[in-house]
């Protein structure tokens, strides 16, 4: 081999490994986006489960329905796996969550009123009712 190929040799090498991190940074990207998404619709199953739950009385509906719950969580865990590998780390928990209190929260930073009779914050002169 002369002394000219090797620096082109080395140089290769050098592309290589860039374009193997650059591949890599975009995987890491798309499993913290794809996580991200799965986080949102592990919420929403999570949360009408639960409400579910609540609501009925048939032991064969709660049944099915908490196997739901553990089927979501499972997925949870799996995206918190996934967070760690691609050093996220944005671990979320899923746990009770009070509606009322969030549509309270909700309706009160919507300076509404809210259903308990306490008001959202003040209205200036001129602003419209919603």
């Amino acid at each position: 081999m002369t002394s000219s190929a090797r620096p082109t040799s080395g140089l290769g090498h050098s592309q290589a490994q860039l374009i193997q991190t650059e591949r890599l940074r975009a995987l890491d990207e798309m499993a913290a986006g794809v996580a991200h998404d799965f986080n949102n619709l592990l919420a929403v199953i999570l949360g009408r489960a639960e409400l579910l739950q609540r609501r009925t009385t048939d032991p064969e509906s709660k049944r099915g329905l908490e196997a739901v719950r553990d089927a979501a969580q499972d997925g949870a865990d799996t995206v918190r796996r996934i967070q760690e590998f691609t050093r996220t780390r944005q671990i979320l928990s899923f746990g009770a969550v009070d509606i009322l209190d969030v549509v309270r929260e909700d309706r009160q930073m919507g300076g509404q009123s809210v259903p308990d009779g306490r008001q959202g914050p003040p209205r200036r002169s001129g602003e419209g009712h919603n």
